[in-house]
Formats: C-alpha cells, sequence, structure tokens
C-alpha cells in the first residue's frame, strides 16, 4: 500500500479503504522530520554547510527555514531510535 493512495480490498468499503491510509499520512511527515535530523547532523558534524553559509544557524534559517534550536531538536529527536534496545530490555532474574 502506497501511502496517501486509497486501500483497495473487497472487504472494505471505500470509506473504510481511505480511512486505512490516514494513519500512514500522519507517519510521513516524522519520517521527513527524522531523515532531516539524521542529514542535519551529518551536515554539521562535517561542517558542510561552508561552501555557502557562513554558520550553521544562517545554513538553518536560510536553506531549511528553520531556527538553529529546532534544527537542534530534529538533530536530537534523530539519534533516538538509535538509543533504543530492539527487542526492550529484559530485567535480570532475581534470585
Amino acid at each position: 500500500m502506497v501511502p496517501g493512495n486509497a486501500y483497495t480490498d473487497p472487504l472494505l468499503t471505500t470509506a473504510e479503504g481511505q480511512n486505512a491510509t490516514t494513519p500512514l499520512r500522519a507517519i510521513a511527515p516524522s519520517e521527513k522530520s527524522f531523515k532531516l535530523g539524521v542529514a542535519l547532523a551529518k551536515i554539521q558534524d562535517l561542517q558542510l554547510y561552508r561552501k555557502n553559509y557562513d554558520t550553521f544557524e544562517d545554513y538553518c534559517r536560510n536553506r531549511w527555514k528553520r531556527s538553529r534550536p529546532h534544527a537542534y531538536r530534529l538533530i536530537d529527536a534523530a539519534v533516538v531510535p538509535q538509543n533504543l534496545s530492539p527487542i526492550g530490555d529484559i530485567p535480570p532474574i532475581e534470585k
């Protein structure tokens, strides 16, 4: 199923099929923010903004229309998935 396209299933009404895509549309902006956060972290770490901008703040403001603090929030949020356990932490067994 492609986000934004109606889900076609003979068991669902047209309205149900359209509602099935609503949660997927909600995911897309957050995924873009995550990817932007990862990209901004790399751009900042390697100072790739220096070709056209004097500072990382200027780059964020002019290229992405985002404030420097917001860019740092995106960067901070992008590392969260890396810090999470894939299946959760297992507490130690008490004896």
